[in-house]
């Protein structure tokens, strides 16, 4: 978690503070109110510290504003953070917090100025949740900057043999300089992927198209799939299965028909990248075997993100930015 000083900069927490002003006196019952529709109903950790961190103000403190609703909220609050810390889900302190938020990591033509701990660090905070479903019960890698433009990768976990990514370790692990989250494939397993290499982006748009149909049409055990462009200058064909399969098995089968589809004779399949080839490449399907995850950042900095077949023709990586 942000420090407080940090935390009460939010716009939205800034216009109900206004809103506030001059009003405890008269009516407290309709502060309060305000207070709990800021809060919601299961409210994230950082506006817990805040309000918890306004109630226990001056005024609050010494008792020149007080009111039976107030107790009843410090309390709730309280109760709150203490059954998140029991869980291990509330920290005080983020850890991951850039120190140095304004050091650039990348720069790039997507990011002429530069992208910075603290943008990285923001992004990631936003997709959280959606992140967390992604890499579920999955092994990670990570790219991690210690130069502009200069990354490390990562396997490790701090306290495991491979990093595993949770809400309860979330702050332990992500910080300014995560740059990329890949993902493992486990030995058996209930998802492949496609990868369209190539150095062509127009050239790529048309094999997602291409392989969608194919796939859909020839492999009876894809149950649907999902083009996810990478972050760079391909796109994965994230194909959901309808059972779980030896890993192996899974590129052995993809192989056989993407190499036999006589709508994908000018393909070549598992070949190294060359100049205005499209590869696609089935490297990913393997145990502990990587691929990027959904919601991540490339090493460029741009997102790997869905994109429906009715618009990959008009994507263009901009759309990627953050």
């Amino acid at each position: 978690m942000k420090p407080v000083r940090e935390l009460v900069k939010d716009p939205e927490w800034q216009k109900v503070r206004k809103s506030l002003l001059g009003q405890w006196k008269e009516k407290p019952e309709w502060c309060c109110a305000q207070l709990k529709r800021y809060l919601g109903s299961n409210p994230p950790n950082e506006k817990l510290k805040i309000v918890m961190n306004y109630l226990t103000g001056t005024g609050f403190r010494t008792g020149r504003i007080s009111h039976p609703c107030i107790t009843k909220i410090r309390s709730q609050i309280s109760m709150e953070i203490k059954k998140r810390k029991a869980k291990g889900t509330y920290s005080e302190v983020n850890m991951g917090y850039p120190q140095n938020p304004e050091t650039v990591t990348i720069r790039n033509k997507f990011y002429p100025k530069g992208l910075r701990e603290i943008d990285t660090y923001k992004y990631y905070q936003k997709v959280k949740s959606k992140l967390l479903k992604e890499v579920a019960g999955r092994d990670l890698m990570f790219y991690i900057a210690v130069d502009v433009d200069n990354l490390v990768i990562r396997r490790s976990g701090k306290k495991t043999q491979y990093i595993r990514l949770t809400n309860a370790n979330w702050d332990d692990e992500i910080h300014g300089r995560v740059i990329s989250i890949h993902s493992a494939m486990k030995k058996t397993d209930d998802i492949a992927i496609v990868d369209i290499d190539t150095d062509n982006f127009g050239k790529a748009k048309k094999a997602v198209a291409d392989c969608y149909e194919v796939l859909l049409k020839r492999v009876p055990i894809v149950d649907s799939i999902q083009i996810r462009f990478t972050g760079k200058a391909g796109f994965h064909l994230f194909c959901k299965l309808n059972r779980t399969m030896n890993v192996d098995s899974i590129r052995l089968l993809f192989k056989k028909v993407l190499s036999t589809s006589p709508e994908l004779r000018n393909y070549a399949v598992e070949y190294k990248r060359a100049s205005g080839q499209v590869n696609l490449d089935l490297a990913p399907n393997k145990f502990r075997g990587n691929f990027i995850t959904l919601h991540s950042l490339s090493t460029w900095g741009l997102k790997c993100m869905e994109v429906k077949l009715n618009k990959v023709s008009s994507f263009t990586p901009n759309m990627a930015k953050i």
